[in-house]
């Protein structure tokens, strides 16, 4: 039999899920796996708080969250926009920011960020912000877990320069003539 694969946002409890039945009920029910024994003996407070041992879902790895980035990448081709996303991290906590590059490099050199030079003009999924000080220049952001929890962070450019554990081209767009 061939394989199907559903894409929904993790519930964090039964109640929370699409196909939990009756969960306001003292009989809730699992329409994934027609399991309604699981909830014998629960409360409705169970239920509401925390997905059960038995669970059907299966949270997504990262990387298969995003898509599978660029399909080619011409050496030919020189001039036009990098999208480059630089991922941030702290313990288990990530944010990304966004950069694109105009111009006629390619690769590596395209590769080569630094928050001393950079400030405005980034776009990001971690609220990154950038601060003019009459003493000094420096940035923050708010980063997040798998879970959806969240760390704010603050620094000058150094400080988020060491928080850089990944940089990638994730597109590239010939100029048109």
């Amino acid at each position: 039999m061939s394989k199907a694969i559903l894409i929904m946002d993790m519930p964090k409890c039964c109640s929370d899920c699409h196909y939990c039945n009756n969960k306001n009920s003292k009989n809730p029910s699992c329409a994934l796996t027609n399991y309604a024994d699981g909830f014998q003996g629960m409360t409705l407070e169970n239920i509401h708080n925390a997905r059960q041992s038995w669970c059907p879902l299966v949270p997504m790895p990262n990387h298969a969250k995003k898509d599978a980035g660029m399909k080619s990448y011409d050496p030919n081709i020189c001039y036009g926009t990098h999208t480059v996303e630089i991922t941030l991290q702290q313990w288990g906590y990530t944010g990304h920011v966004t950069q694109r590059i105009n111009g006629n490099c390619k690769g590596k050199t395209i590769l080569d960020f630094d928050f001393e030079c950079e400030g405005e003009n980034l776009e990001s999924d971690c609220n990154l912000k950038f601060h003019e000080d009459c003493e000094h220049d420096y940035f923050t952001a708010t980063l997040k877990d798998p879970e959806g929890n969240t760390l704010d962070v603050d620094g000058y450019a150094e400080d988020f320069n060491n928080m850089i554990v990944k940089m990638e081209i994730i597109d590239f767009r010939k100029e048109q003539a």
